[in-house]
């Protein structure tokens, strides 16, 4: 299997950003702090959320993917998928979201959502877009009242931590002592709230800067300076690995509306 066939596209419009891609990447273990709706386009895709089992879904299925949820992507064979997704802003800091279903079968769904994120990509026209999305999110996800605020702090604490130490290499221990805890009940409290350890954490956060700094027309090796890669080779492996494309790939397709 190659990755080297893969292509994404990223369309920022207003609040949402719209991601369609296509081939064989296999996503690792990851988060996002927005909600992904995401359907399949092409082929058939593995997903996979945290040690549930793999669901398999195919053409015009619809997966659905909530902040701070754990999920990898992968193609169900050697063979190119395709995807649309949308990722819209929403988490709730002072609450858990919870949802009954997170692969929706139904393809008139699917090619409702597809047509949905085209005509809103293709015109701006936000008519048809939001009021589905909005939708399909009341429909499907509860905000509930955490009932774990002390741990919910301090995962949240760790990763405002993280965020403004990324210039800096990644120390647990030094983390640790940072919220007073030990490395073991850091560790467990911020998975159970964040979705991941707090070193892929670290990692993904170091990407996202990637991203803004890429679209802020800073280069791939004054970035890796900056954000303590051992070198630009170092950072567009880490780069490609979760976002699919290189760094320069990634910047010739990003458009915005």
């Amino acid at each position: 299997m190659k990755s080297d066939s893969t292509s994404i596209e990223f369309f920022r419009i207003g609040t949402a950003e719209l991601v369609e891609g296509h081939g064989v990447h296999a996503f690792p273990l990851h988060t996002h702090a927005v909600f992904c709706i995401g359907v399949v386009t092409e082929g058939r895709l593995l997903i996979q959320f945290g040690n549930e089992s793999p669901c398999l879904l195919t053409k015009h299925q619809v997966y659905f993917i909530p902040p701070f949820v754990p999920h990898t992507i992968s193609p169900a064979e050697d063979t190119p998928y395709g995807y649309c997704a949308v990722c819209v802003p929403g988490a709730a800091p002072d609450g858990s979201v919870h949802c009954a279903q997170r692969v929706f079968p139904d393809e008139a769904l699917g090619e409702k959502l597809l047509t949905a994120c085209r005509d809103y990509k293709e015109s701006g026209d936000s008519s048809r877009f939001y009021p589905i999305v909005e939708d399909f999110l009341r429909q499907n996800i509860v905000i509930k009242p955490s009932v774990a605020n002390q741990n919910r702090q301090l995962a949240e604490d760790c990763a405002d931590y993280i965020q403004n130490h990324l210039s800096e290499p990644f120390s647990l221990q030094r983390l640790s002592g940072y919220a007073h805890v030990s490395k073991y009940h850091l560790v467990r409290c911020f998975e159970a709230q964040m979705g991941v350890a707090p070193y892929r954490y670290y990692l993904q956060a170091k990407v996202k800067k990637i991203r803004q700094g890429l679209l802020q027309e800073q280069s791939p090796a004054d970035l890796a300076y900056s954000l303590q890669f051992a070198d630009q080779s170092h950072l567009c492996n880490v780069f490609k690995r979760y976002v699919g494309i290189t760094p320069s790939r990634f910047k010739s397709s990003y458009r915005k509306k």
